[in-house]
C-alpha cells in the first residue's frame, strides 16, 4: 500500500469515529436520559442486555454506556517455552436510545504470542449507528461493522476462532451499511460494503486491522472493494427457553483490485449452516464454497490469493478456491461453586480442502473450556493443526499454510487467556 494510501484510510477511519462520536455526543444530549448521569428519571440504571463480554458496562451516564478490557495469559507449543503476555487492551461505548443504537470500540493489540501479530497494532474493531424498526421495516445499520456470513454472531466457541476466520469468513468486519429483518422465524440480512475496515496503525503496510481480509503488498494481492452480502435463515422454536434449530443459506460477491492486473476480479462464497440449542447443549455445522478469479498474470501466484489482518507484515496465501467445513459442539452447565457463572465445555473442528490436487488440506481443532466469574473470562483450550498459519515451524510454512500447505505434522499448542472487562 502507498504511503499516501495508507494516510487516506487513517484519516477516512479517523473521520468514522468522530462522527459517531458526535452522533453519540448529540443523542445523548438531546435525550432526557442524558440529563440525569445515575439513569433514569428514578434514579435506577438503565437495564443493559448480555450481548458478549465487551458489553460490561463501567460507566453509566443515561443511554450510554463505557467500558473496556484486558486480556493476556500463556501458552505452550511442542518444544517451546512456555510464553506469559498480556496481549488486548480494549475501549468500548454503547449507546442505547430504545430505536436508536450506536457502538464503537478500539483495541491495542501487543506482538506476544498467540496474537500472531509480529508487531504491536491498534485498530478500530467496530463503530456502527442503527435505526431499529424490528417488525416494521426492519433494523438499519451503518458503520464499520461484523459482514452478515454464515454463523453468527461466531462459528466456533474458542478464543482461536474457526478456519473460515482466517479465510475472512467468520467475523469479519467492513464498512458498509446492512439491513436487517425479522418476522415469524425469518432473519433477512442484506449488506453492502463499499472497502474493509482499513488499515489503521502498526508495523506492517496492509494488515493492521483486527480481521482477515483480501490485501494488497509489494506488488500482490488485491484490496477488497464492492461487496454484497445476503444471509436468509429460518429458526424452529422449541419447547423451552432458548432451545431452537436454525438452518441458513448465505451469499457473498465482491469485487478485487487486483495490483497485477489492470481490470477488477470478482470473488465469491456460498453456504449453509444448521445451528441448534437443546438445553445446556448446542451444536452446530457449516459448509462453505468459495471461490477468487486470478489476480496475478504470474504462473507461481495464479493460485493463491494474499490475506492479511492481525498486523502480520506481508499477509499469508490463501488457495484460491476451497471448501471450509466447521462442525462445533458445546455444553453450558450450571455449576454449584459460588463465584462461578457460568461454565462452558466444546469442542470446534474446521477443515479447509483446496481444488488444487497438489495442495495440502489445513485443519483444526479447540477442544477447551470457557468460565464465566463475574468481569471475568478465562479460555483453557488446547489445540492442534495442521497447516495453520498461526501454528507453523517457521515463517515459510506460516505464509503459505492456507496455500500449497506441506506434508506437515499435526502440531499442539496449549493455551490460556484471561479477560478482564470494566
Amino acid at each position: 500500500m502507498k504511503i499516501s494510501e495508507c494516510a487516506i484510510s487513517i484519516r477516512f477511519g479517523k473521520i468514522c469515529i468522530s462522527v459517531l462520536c458526535g452522533v453519540l455526543w448529540f443523542c445523548v444530549g438531546q435525550s432526557s436520559y442524558g440529563q440525569n448521569p445515575a439513569g433514569s428519571a428514578d434514579g435506577e440504571k438503565i437495564g443493559y442486555e448480555f450481548v458478549n463480554l465487551d458489553r460490561f458496562p463501567t460507566v453509566v451516564m443515561g443511554p450510554l454506556n463505557l467500558g473496556g478490557s484486558i486480556r493476556g495469559g500463556m501458552s505452550w507449543e511442542e518444544g517451546e517455552a512456555v510464553d506469559g503476555y498480556i496481549n488486548t487492551f480494549g475501549l468500548r461505548m454503547d449507546l442505547d436510545l430504545g430505536r436508536w443504537q450506536g457502538s464503537a470500540a478500539y483495541r491495542y493489540v501487543t506482538n506476544e504470542a498467540p496474537s500472531g501479530s509480529e508487531s504491536d497494532f491498534h485498530a478500530l474493531h467496530h463503530a456502527w449507528v442503527a435505526y431499529d424498526d424490528i417488525g416494521e421495516r426492519g433494523e438499519i445499520k451503518v458503520g464499520v461493522q461484523q459482514v452478515p456470513f454464515g454463523l453468527l454472531p461466531y462459528a466456533s466457541d474458542g478464543w482461536f476462532f474457526s478456519l473460515a476466520r482466517y479465510a475472512g469468513l467468520e467475523d469479519d468486519r467492513d464498512l458498509g451499511v446492512v439491513w436487517n429483518w425479522e418476522a415469524s422465524g425469518w432473519r433477512l440480512n442484506l449488506g453492502f460494503f463499499p472497502g474493509d475496515e482499513g488499515d489503521w496503525s502498526g508495523g506492517s503496510s496492509d494488515a493492521a486491522r483486527l480481521s482477515f481480509d483480501s490485501v494488497e503488498h509489494n506488488g500482490f494481492g488485491a484490496k477488497e472493494k464492492e461487496q454484497v452480502n445476503v444471509r436468509c435463515v429460518y429458526r424452529f422454536e422449541h419447547e423451552g427457553e432458548g432451545n431452537f434449530t436454525e438452518v441458513g443459506a448465505s451469499g457473498q460477491y465482491m469485487q478485487l483490485d487486483p495490483a497485477r492486473r489492470s481490470s477488477r476480479e470478482d470473488g465469491y462464497a456460498a453456504g449453509v449452516h444448521v445451528d441448534g440449542n437443546y438445553g445446556g447443549f448446542n451444536t452446530n455445522l457449516q459448509l462453505i464454497r468459495y471461490e477468487y478469479d486470478r489476480i496475478s498474470p504470474l504462473p507461481d501466484e495464479d493460485s493463491v490469493v494474499l490475506i492479511g489482518g492481525y498486523d502480520v507484515s506481508g499477509g499469508y496465501n490463501l488457495a484460491r478456491r476451497g471448501w471450509l467445513q466447521t462442525l462445533g459442539v458445546s455444553y453450558k452447565f450450571d455449576v454449584p461453586w459460588g463465584g462461578v457463572d457460568t461454565l462452558k465445555v466444546y469442542n470446534d473442528f474446521g477443515l479447509l480442502v483446496k481444488d488444487r490436487e497438489h495442495f495440502h488440506s489445513s485443519a483444526q481443532n479447540v477442544t477447551g473450556v470457557g468460565i464465566l466469574t463475574g468481569r471475568v473470562y478465562t479460555y483453557l483450550e488446547v489445540i492442534t493443526a495442521r497447516n495453520h498459519p498461526w501454528l507453523a515451524d517457521s515463517p515459510g510454512t506460516r505464509q503459505d499454510a492456507l496455500g500449497e500447505g506441506a506434508d506437515a505434522d499435526w502440531r499442539t499448542l496449549f493455551h490460556a487467556n484471561v479477560g478482564f472487562y470494566f
